[in-house]
């Protein structure tokens, strides 16, 4: 199954052949964000390893998606993966 992740505002959409590579290309977008270092080492945990793909995976098979709200600069940003 393919995956698109979709930045709007941040990156242009990405398409990738597995979960695990659309979720390492948000954790590359994320590391390479202006953000407070405590918030990118929350996302980058949350999105960690083998575990984080798996919630990724969760949030995809209940609501078709995966939402990332991202805080930057005092604007609301939000990432999307999804299946397609």
């Amino acid at each position: 199954m393919r995956y698109t992740l979709v930045a709007d505002g941040l990156a242009d959409p990405s398409a990738h052949t597995t979960l695990p590579d659309a979720v390492e290309a948000l954790r590359t977008l994320i590391a390479g964000l202006p953000l407070d270092p405590g918030q990118r080492r929350a996302y980058l945990f949350f999105l960690n390893g083998d575990v984080g793909v798996q919630r990724v995976a969760d949030f995809v098979q209940r609501d078709g998606q995966f939402l990332l709200g991202i805080l930057l600069g005092g604007r609301h940003d939000a990432v999307i993966i999804s299946p397609g």
